[in-house]
């Protein structure tokens, strides 16, 4: 039988701009929103940063962070990192949320 009440996490990803050039800077903006009819817990939110980008931003205080650099996640930002993920420790059924991060294109 198949569950009546589940989370479901939708994810919409936007950017501030549509082109850019070396030395110019890119916001992006994650939306999540929960469009099932139960409470999603310890979501996750892994997002890959591209090659010649530097990360020099996060705008975004009320979830965990962690960086990916030096082969392991760790707790302290760097414009190493090469993976960013988000700890979002639980989205109630139709709530919803976003994180943002600038890059540097170089």
């Amino acid at each position: 039988s198949f569950p009546t009440h589940i989370p479901h996490i939708l994810l919409k990803k936007t950017c501030d701009k549509k082109y850019t050039s070396p030395g110019g800077t890119v916001t992006y903006t994650i939306t999540y929103t929960n469009e099932g009819s139960a409470a999603a817990t310890d979501v996750n939110i892994i997002e890959v940063l591209p090659e010649h980008c530097v990360l020099i931003g996060i705008r975004d205080k009320g979830v965990g962070i962690r960086y990916w650099y030096d082969s392991e996640w760790q707790e302290t930002f760097s414009e190493s990192a090469t993976k960013i993920k988000w700890l979002i420790p639980e989205v109630a059924p139709g709530a919803s949320g976003t994180v943002s991060f600038t890059m540097e294109v170089r």
